[in-house]
């Protein structure tokens, strides 16, 4: 009884939209901007231009498999050029004997990572997301977790990937 009043003491001096956003995000405060802003904007037009230019055949793709000492089986990464040989997306595929996961990174047209999304597919049933929006500095400015079915499993929060040829070179050292 206590606990509960001290609780709803808390909830009335803490704005709504703070509640709100605790309960969507993980991580720290400066990480929810709002849906609108310039950041979260400019994420979304990098996602929609890559996919697009997916749908069209419009980037020219080429896969690597890395095999590293402390992974169970081998990931596969591909890297995904515009003409004017921009990595645009970078993509690896991995998991283990018991989960699949992919994680997609998209650039914008001056190579500057802008969005990352996580799936991660379980043989227990479970589906988890992450959805990550980097500013134009390369901070986090959004990061969204969630589970969306299935009993759950652990997922370390995606790291960034702000040059994706280092990345590929760096691979195993993660």
């Amino acid at each position: 009884m206590r606990y509960s009043r001290v609780l709803a003491l808390c909830l009335l001096f803490v704005p709504a939209a703070t509640v709100g956003a605790q309960v969507r995000q993980t991580g720290h405060p400066h990480e929810s901007l709002p849906a609108d802003s310039a950041a979260i904007l400019a994420a979304r037009s990098a996602f929609q231009w890559v996919e697009a230019a997916l749908k069209k055949g419009e980037l020219a793709r080429s896969d690597t498999t890395v095999e590293c000492e402390n992974m169970p089986l081998p990931v596969t990464v591909s890297l995904y050029r515009d003409v004017g040989r921009v990595v645009r997306l970078l993509r690896e595929d991995g998991g283990t004997d018991h989960q699949a996961t992919t994680t997609s990174y998209y650039y914008d047209e001056v190579a500057r990572l802008r969005f990352a999304f996580f799936e991660q597919n379980t043989d227990n049933g479970t589906r988890f997301e992450e959805r990550v929006y980097y500013g134009d500095d390369g901070s986090v400015v959004r990061r969204l977790r969630k589970l969306v079915r299935g009993p759950g499993w652990s997922s370390r929060p995606v790291q960034p990937a702000p040059d994706p040829i280092e990345y590929l070179h760096r691979f195993c050292e993660s």
